[in-house]
Parts: C-alpha cells; structure tokens; sequence
C-alpha cells in the first residue's frame, strides 16, 4: 500500500469531519483543508479540533498561515512542557 491510498480525499475527509467531530465546513472549506495537509489525516483533525474554523476563511485577509501545525503545537503542546537547561 502506498501513501497516495493513506491521504484522505475531500470527500473522505468532509464526511469523517461530519460524522465524528459534528463539524460542517464547505466543500471549498473542506478541499482547502485537505490540500494544505496533503490529504494526511492528523494534520486535518488536528486543524479542526484545534478550533480553526475561521483560519478557513478563503479571503485573502484571514487566509490561514502555513504555521498553522507550528502555532498549534507551540500553543498546546510546547507551552506545558519545562523549560531544556541542556540538550546532552
């Protein structure tokens, strides 16, 4: 099995976002969302659970930032963990 069988398609991911997180986004919004993560399932739950909705947005004024992934785990994961005195 190769990984263009792993990636989620539009389609697979609008119907996941609808039956399991109660989310329901566009297909313009979904699509968006599905090709900014390459189809790869993590990324898309992580992008919706992580409240972005309004990252979405297909205006050029509130178009969402690649560091999207970066923000998310700098914010919810990073930030609860102890400051590194060393890295040996």
């Amino acid at each position: 099995m190769g990984t263009d069988l792993l990636r989620f398609t539009v389609e697979e991911a609008g119907a996941l976002l609808q039956r399991n997180l109660d989310l329901h986004l566009t297909a313009a919004e979904t699509r968006q969302m599905v090709e900014e993560s390459e189809g790869w399932i993590t990324a898309i739950l992580l992008r919706a659970q992580a409240g972005r909705r309004e990252a979405l947005s297909l205006s050029p004024r509130s178009a969402p930032r690649q560091d999207h992934v970066y923000t998310y785990l700098a914010d919810e994961v990073l930030s609860h963990l102890p400051p590194i005195s060393s890295f040996s």
